[in-house]
C-alpha cells in the first residue's frame, strides 16, 4: 500500500451500502468523497464569516467593474459633447463672418443712389 494512504475498516448498515453502490462507484471512492465533503463543511463552519466576506468582495468587485464601464461611457459622452461644442463654435464663427460680409457690402454701396419709395422692383 502507498505511504500516503491509510487503510480504514468500517461497518455500515446494509441498506446504506446498497444505496451507495447502486450507481456503480466503488465504496472507496464514495467514502473518500464523503470525507472530503465533511472536511469542507468543517472548514466552513470554523470560519463562516470568511465565506460571507468573499461573497461580499466578489459583489463589490462586480460593482466596481460596472461603475468603471459607466465612467468610460461618461468619458466618451463628454468627449463627444466637446466635439459638438467646437463644431457649434465653428458654425457660429462662419455665420458671423457671412453677416459681416453682408454689412460691408451694404456699406460700400453708394449711399445717395437709393431707389424712390414707389419702386419696389
Amino acid at each position: 500500500m502507498p505511504e500516503n494512504r491509510k487503510r480504514l475498516n468500517i461497518a455500515i448498515p446494509m441498506n446504506l451500502y446498497t444505496r451507495v453502490t447502486a450507481d456503480g462507484r466503488t465504496i472507496t471512492v464514495v467514502i473518500i468523497e464523503a470525507l472530503e465533503l465533511l472536511a469542507g463543511k468543517k472548514e466552513e463552519s470554523i470560519n463562516p464569516d470568511h465565506a460571507q466576506k468573499e461573497e461580499r468582495i466578489n459583489d463589490l468587485l462586480e460593482r466596481i467593474g460596472d461603475l468603471q464601464t459607466y465612467v468610460d461611457t461618461l468619458k466618451n459622452e463628454l468627449e463627444k459633447a466637446s466635439h459638438d461644442k467646437e463644431d457649434l463654435k465653428t458654425t457660429h464663427t462662419n455665420y458671423m463672418m457671412q453677416i459681416q460680409t453682408l454689412i460691408n457690402q451694404k456699406a460700400i454701396e453708394v449711399p445717395g443712389a437709393k431707389k424712390p419709395w414707389w419702386r419696389f422692383w
